[in-house]
């Protein structure tokens, strides 16, 4: 299987014929049909399943639901940096993002202001039979967000998923059967940082391409924290693409009390001036040099004077969709953290029971130093490390017996309790 980055989202299979001497030949090279998933996007990296599936991390860069809200839109004014769907012609701010929206039009046959957010963002598993033909169904019940991909443990229940991508969390599923991703429950991790801060260090070394100051220490030590499961929710694939096929808004989900273009825009302390509930979130979407679009919102659940909206049979359902379709948003006003900068690889060590992860550079949410910094995880910084544009790998521990952060059993040996740095480049 090779994945085509881009948009619309492309897999290739080649069929390869096994020689007498052990080699391989390619026989055939053809797509994979994602007609019934109404088109793929942004297919990123991928793992290989024990049950012999392709699972392929759909990132949603262009598909955060702000973008094709309204209300984001009357809030946010006239500011260049909302990159909206709606506008005609597609603004030259970011010529990229115009052009992947004009590809997937081109793709679906669809127009901007009738593309589904929700459609996207997802794990997606492909199986191929003996033919061999293709199949791909995505896993709703794992969550939308910008995967990068899902790496299972060796209970053939438990995965992980980095989300790339400024302000993302870390995402843990747990699948209610071995072997079958259809419906099981989706945890967020909240890192508690348990490493200090080096703040000795004042010797300028250089300076980063935006203006800010290196100093000497930026590679010396990437931290450590603890780590526990915040619950979202528990659901089956075919709850969640029920309430997709309703097509709600972010402000279904969500009141919008405000909307900012820079980190200093909103605080937790204007945001709670708005009324009980509200809390500092960012939507990252592609807004990654601009440092996140935060947001206060407040869970339209019906409690502290919200109403749910007609979209939604139920408070239930409400929740569903909080869980499911805003992911990262509700992780992170539940207390999980949305700080982490660009996650890329994940692999599972046997050996140690440990996970790697790969953080493609610690800025933005991570640091702690200057007007980078800012930390929307329901307003709360969690992450405090010095910046560094070169990455650091984490070493995630691994243990059984551990209950969620309401005090819940989480039905896996495979929890993550510690995630270390054990190697940070040097630029």
């Amino acid at each position: 299987m090779t994945h085509f980055e881009n948009y619309p989202g492309l897999v290739y299979m080649t069929e390869m014929d096994k020689k007498s001497d052990g080699s391989y030949n390619p026989k055939r090279f053809r797509f994979v049909d994602f007609s019934a998933l109404e088109g793929s996007a942004f297919l990123c990296a991928a793992s290989h399943t024990s049950w012999d599936t392709h699972l392929s991390g759909e990132e949603d860069y262009i598909f955060d639901s702000y973008y094709y809200d309204s209300q984001v839109t009357a809030l946010f004014g006239s500011n260049g940096k909302l990159l909206h769907v709606s506008r005609a012609p597609c603004s030259s701010i970011e010529p990229w993002t115009c052009e992947q929206w004009d590809n997937m039009r081109s793709y679906t046959g669809l127009d901007y202001t009738r593309t589904n957010p929700y459609n996207h963002g997802y794990i997606t598993e492909i199986s191929v039979d003996s033919k061999p033909n293709t199949s791909a169904k995505r896993h709703y019940s794992m969550g939308k967000f910008t995967p990068e991909l899902a790496v299972m443990m060796p209970d053939n229940r438990t995965a992980y998923r980095s989300d790339d991508g400024s302000f993302s969390g870390f995402y843990m599923y747990v699948a209610d059967k071995a072997n079958d991703l259809t419906s099981g429950s989706l945890y967020i991790a909240k890192w508690t940082q348990t490493s200090a801060y080096p703040t000795t260090s004042t010797t300028l070394l250089a300076t980063y391409p935006d203006g800010t100051a290196t100093v000497k220490g930026d590679t010396s030590d990437g931290g450590k924290g603890a780590l526990t499961l915040v619950k979202l929710g528990s659901a089956t694939d075919a709850e969640i693409k029920a309430i997709v096929d309703k097509k709600p808004s972010l402000s279904d989900i969500f009141q919008i009390g405000s909307v900012g273009g820079a980190t200093a825009a909103g605080t937790k302390a204007t945001c709670a001036a708005l009324g009980t509930g509200f809390k500092l979130m960012a939507a990252v979407a592609y807004d990654v040099e601009y440092r996140g679009i935060n947001m206060c919102l407040r869970l339209r659940d019906g409690n502290n004077g919200t109403t749910i909206s007609s979209k939604f049979s139920s408070q239930a359902e409400v929740l569903k969709a909080a869980a499911f379709l805003e992911t990262r948003k509700y992780g992170g006003y539940l207390g999980g953290t949305t700080e982490f900068e660009k996650e890329e690889g994940v692999v599972y060590n046997a050996d140690g029971n440990v996970l790697y992860a790969a953080i493609g550079r610690l800025r933005f949410g991570m640091d702690v130093v200057g007007a980078s910094s800012f930390g929307p995880s329901g307003g709360d910084d969690h992450i405090q490390l010095e910046r560094n544009d070169c990455g650091a790998i984490y070493q995630v521990a691994l243990n059984g017996s551990q209950s969620d952060t309401v005090g819940t059993a989480i039905g896996s040996n495979y929890v993550g309790t510690e995630m270390k740095s054990i190697l940070t480049a040097e630029d």
